[in-house]
């Protein structure tokens, strides 16, 4: 290999170095968990879209979604590289924090939309169930 060539694949290595740690950030952890703000949007998104929440709704149900949030990641922080085990004792808390979220919510709903809302946690209950991972 000529010098020259030597000089643009170093180059071009120290570009693709230097890049990827913000385009792996850009694209929000990918195979793991997603970001906070992500897992917040998502979970907004979907409550306003199926529950035709109005912009007051959101106000009021987005500070409780975050601080569920910020609860489930610092307990899933605490969890990661333990056993099944761990996650076993774990799943009674994770339910607890459910209930404590919902309970904040359901009073902020139109009787529709808590009809609806409980039928959505049913349905992703149902679907962690079936996955496994469900606490």
């Amino acid at each position: 290999m000529t010098t020259h060539l030597k000089k643009l694949v170093y180059a071009l290595a120290l570009v693709v170095l230097a890049c990827a740690p913000g385009a792996a950030q850009a694209q929000g952890r990918q195979g793991g968990m997603p970001s906070r703000e992500q897992m917040i949007a998502r979970t907004m998104e979907r409550m306003t879209e199926a529950l035709t929440l109005t912009p007051e709704q959101v106000a009021q149900i987005q500070p409780i979604v975050e601080d569920f949030t910020d609860q489930r990641m610092e307990m899933f922080a605490e969890l990661q590289g333990q056993g099944p085990e761990m996650r076993q004792t774990m799943r009674p808390v994770m339910q607890k924090m459910t209930d404590k979220m919902n309970a904040k919510i359901e009073p902020l709903l139109t009787p529709e939309q808590a009809a609806k809302y409980k039928e959505m946690q049913e349905q992703q209950r149902k679907r962690a169930e079936q996955s496994g991972r469900g606490f």
